[in-house]
């Protein structure tokens, strides 16, 4: 009974669950007193929000008390309450079976951002009633059809409940209502079917587009950049152009922020946190703090405005023109609602997620010819893969996919590209040449030609390179710390004629056939151009790669972060040395993380040139080991020695070396047993990487043992890892006694322990600004 009339409310909600299973016929009284303080709290739009949500749970918790709770609750979902608040009640709401309890969540459904929408849509479709609440709100409008999204009005469409998934299929109509739209792009098609001007093409774009999209470097970035949108065909952009209504993907609803103070402000919501929410659009961004707000409710429709028609026929036509230019001999085949698996979340084992990280969604060219890598965030079923049925596993989720997908075409084709060419348990899991995949051309005429990709030939299992003869390896597309593999293989149809379908079948082996994009060859493609060079224009560059460490996500995402602001700009990352030599000449700042090598003649000179000019050389972890044994100048002259061990993985401590604190430690000469004096100078280099920085810190990483040539360059020893195992001591960071030379050593980097730990990213930040100081 004390605790239960304690002051602090969150004790006496603890002490409840005790109250009654103890002692709740003898309490009565005094639970349903502190019900009707509990019910206060939650009705009190002045208490904390967390506080109010701890008293919708425990109220929802007795019976007598759900639904004046409920009722009350639904005020947690308003958008001036932080995320947190407004995810758990969605979450508590959601648990709850009463009407009530789903008619709130589909109330507040206009106001909800896209991860809270996510929530509220997994608890509203989890009950028959939830669904039919939902179907009710968009009967009444209370809920836009368009603002459920394609994926979201697909599950409903395909909802187990028969009975709801009926009404869903009457109530989400396909496309515009609006008939004239629908004559509109009937007569357009017609005039963006024959080409136009590019040149006048990018004017149009310039001027009407350019402000929320980009498209080869040029644009803001509102709106999804179009680059390789082209690969779909004029026809097919032209109703997202003119009817952009249509269906839009949650990422590009807009949303209208009224304030208090009477202010109306537009965009997509691109941020959202406990104080603040921000909507960007074509004038830029706005922050609103949520104590400012008074409505925020999605429009259920696009930022992008309708009317483009209102351009001309010419003016439409150039645009199109321009956006499908480098594209006009292929064509994307639409798998979107088709694909049967998601890399995503369990390509193949429902207990393993595992698989494929793509570099990027959208447009990749592989060997000349562009495939669309969908986004199973923003597909109809949330699939992006093609895995047919087969497996050896009989609890592996391959086993119930379906043996067969039909494509449809509508027109002839001199080739079809396919980008995956991989299965589950393919060769060399075995190797005895069975049928791995069925690939059927389905002519207008009726006819069918049948083509058999074979196990060990064309096909091979996607968890490594296996290389087979008839398909080739493919680079770039996967990130490098993605699992797998993926490969590319082309077949011609004999016949000149149209192609009603494809029909993908598997043979219902021990092979689960696999592939990502399909892409048509229509007419000849040109010589395919060269795609442009990330890297040109980069003033910073983060070279990665190799085996042994996850480079693209520490050096080329964490790293890279850090360097924004301190490094110059533009900074980008690579694993792709080829790319190197075309940029070096306007990069100020190198940073060299790779684990593999830099070949290319040319490009030693000009690395060797790029040092000889006083630019930047930052050599992290990897790049300071002896790897090249057909380039001694490498560590000779730009590391000054290397490592070629290492002490095993764990914790070792590091010391900053002070300036004329000379110290005798054990710090070896390549090719000789003598140890050196290491002294940090006052007016050498680097001495304001490692000034205020803590004397001593651990880290966990690899210890190299690194030594200096004798005939190297001369360096100065900044800081010195001692082992806890063997005691042996090394240099972990040094710079070139010479200032003229910018170059700065870390052999520090191996994985997550180093790459979060502060001392490790200050020295980052410290030493890239060092570097590009002038002498």
């Amino acid at each position: 009974r004390n605790l239960l009339n304690d002051g602090e409310l969150d004790l006496a909600i603890t002490a409840l669950p005790l109250a009654e299973r103890w002692a709740s016929a003898q309490l009565g009284e005094v639970v349903a007193r502190f019900a009707q303080r509990l019910q206060t709290t939650l009705e009190d739009p002045d208490a904390d929000g967390e506080l109010r949500r701890a008293c919708l749970a425990t109220l929802l918790a007795l019976p007598d008390q759900r639904r004046a709770a409920i009722l009350a609750g639904a005020e947690l979902l308003q958008p001036w309450l932080a995320p947190d608040v407004r995810f758990g009640t969605i979450e508590l709401l959601g648990a709850c079976s009463e009407p009530e309890a789903q008619a709130a969540l589909a109330e507040a459904w206009p106001s909800l951002s896209g991860e809270a929408r996510d929530a509220a849509f997994a608890a509203l479709v989890q009950r028959p009633v939830g669904v039919e609440v939902l179907l009710d709100a968009v009967e009444s409008g209370t809920v836009e059809a368009r603002d459920l999204g394609p994926q979201r009005q697909h599950q409903l469409r395909n909802h187990p409940d028969a009975t709801n998934a009926a009404r869903a299929v009457a109530l989400l109509e396909v496309g515009s209502s609006d008939s004239s739209i629908a004559e509109t792009l009937a007569r357009l098609e017609a005039v963006v079917a024959t080409p136009g001007d590019a040149a006048l093409g990018r004017e149009v774009f310039v001027q009407n587009c350019s402000t929320c999209h980009s498209l080869n470097g040029e644009g803001a970035q509102v709106g999804p950049a179009l680059d390789g949108m082209g690969v779909h065909g004029a026809q097919a952009l032209l109703p997202f152009i003119i009817d952009p209504n249509r269906t839009v993907e949650a990422a590009y609803v807009e949303y209208v922020a009224s304030t208090l103070d009477g202010r109306v402000f537009g965009g997509l919501l691109a941020q959202e946190t406990a104080e603040y929410i921000v909507l960007k659009g074509a004038d830029g961004e706005v922050e609103i703090p949520r104590v400012d707000l008074d409505v925020l409710r999605s429009t259920g429709r696009s930022l992008m405005p309708a009317g483009f028609e209102s351009l001309g026929d010419e003016a439409l036509r150039d645009l199109m023109t321009y956006l499908c230019t480098g594209y006009e001999a292929f064509r994307a085949l639409d798998l979107d609602g088709l694909c049967t698996s998601s890399t995503a979340h369990a390509l193949y084992d429902a207990r393993d997620p595992n698989t494929y990280t793509f570099t990027r969604y959208g447009v990749h060219e592989v060997e000349g010819v562009p495939f669309d890598v969908l986004d199973p965030f923003t597909t109809l079923n949330g699939n992006n893969a093609i895995v047919l049925r087969g497996g050896l596993e009989k609890d592996w989720k391959t086993q119930e996919l379906p043996q067969r997908v039909e494509v449809q075409v509508g027109y002839a084709m001199q080739r079809l590209h396919l980008l995956g060419a991989v299965g589950a348990w393919a060769f060399p899991i075995r190797r005895d040449g069975q049928p791995a995949m069925y690939l059927t051309f389905r002519y207008a005429d009726g006819e069918d030609e049948r083509v058999v990709f074979t196990d060990g030939v064309e096909i091979s299992d996607w968890i490594g390179r296996y290389d087979v003869p008839g398909s080739k390896y493919v680079r770039g597309v996967l990130a490098e710390r993605s699992r797998g593999q993926l490969r590319y293989l082309s077949v011609a149809p004999s016949r000149d004629e149209v192609i009603e379908a494809l029909v993908l079948e598997s043979p219902d082996n021990h092979i689960a056939p696999t592939f990502i994009a399909l892409t048509a060859q229509i007419g000849d493609a040109s010589e395919p151009q060269p795609a442009k060079n990330p890297l040109v224009g980069a003033r910073t560059i983060v070279v990665g790669g190799g085996s042994s460490h996850d480079f693209a996500r520490w050096y080329g995402e964490h790293d890279l972060a850090l360097l924004e602001g301190v490094a110059p700009g533009p900074i980008r990352y690579t694993d792709d040395p080829d790319l190197l030599l075309e940029a070096l000449p306007q990069c100020q700042l190198l940073v060299l993380a790779n684990n593999q090598p830099l070949a290319n003649p040319a490009l030693r000179v000009f690395l060797a040139s790029h040092v000889e000019a006083g630019k930047g050389l930052l050599l992290l972890h990897a790049a300071t080991w002896h790897n090249w044994d057909d380039w001694p100048d490498y560590n000779r002259v730009f590391v000054g020695g290397g490592a070629t061990s290492h002490e095993a993985y764990g914790t070792f401590d590091v010391e900053i070396l002070r300036p004329n604190a000379g110290v005798d430690v054990d710090l070896k000469m390549l090719g000789s047993g003598n140890s050196i004096h290491a002294r940090f100078y006052p007016d050498a280099g680097g001495d304001e990487i490692v000034d205020g920085l803590p004397e001593t810190f651990e880290i966990t990483d690899e210890l190299y043992r690194a030594e200096f040539d004798p005939e190297g360059t001369p360096m100065d020893v900044l800081a010195i890892g001692r082992s806890r195992t063997s005691g042996a001591t090394y240099p972990v960071l040094w710079s070139a006694k010479d200032r003229s030379r910018r170059v700065v050593a870390l052999t520090l980097g191996h994985d997550a322990a180093s790459h979060e730990h502060p001392v490790y990213r200050e020295l980052l930040r410290r030493a890239a600004a060092y570097l590009v100081q002038q002498p």
